[in-house]
């Protein structure tokens, strides 16, 4: 088994992760913080002001996670959540659980980013 220490940004706090389909992603602290960011995007004004703000101003939620990557493969970033279904679902049939990729749209410099197919891959470290 291997694992890796890494990142994953909410915008909200929840206690166990869920996939929704097209995996689990983490990656560093920056990429974390951008994904945070376009979820906080998409909330509605009134949602996004109910939620707790930090000491800081921030009201994402950036968790430090271990991932259990097993039998992992790389693959380039398929982009689109449709996309990763299809590439997650023709990894799951070759016994692949997780997949690195080079993540080059989050984060401010390209670096390699996880997804995980299940929640049981996913400890939280901290949050």
């Amino acid at each position: 088994m291997t694992f890796v220490e890494a990142f994953h940004g909410s915008a909200s706090r929840f206690e166990n992760f869920k996939n929704s389909g097209s995996g689990i992603h983490a990656g560093t602290y920056d990429q974390a913080a951008h994904a945070a960011m376009l979820r906080l995007a998409r909330i509605p004004l009134k949602k996004f002001e109910a939620l707790p703000v930090d000491s800081k101003g921030w009201r994402g939620v950036i968790y430090r996670v271990s991932l259990n990557l097993g039998k992992c493969i790389r693959v380039e970033d398929p982009r689109t959540p449709e996309k990763w279904k299809e590439v997650i679902s023709i990894a799951k049939q070759n016994g692949d659980n997780s997949i690195v990729y080079l993540n080059e749209f989050e984060g401010q410099k390209e670096s390699d980013s996880y997804c995980v197919f299940d929640a049981s891959q996913i400890h939280i470290l901290e949050q």
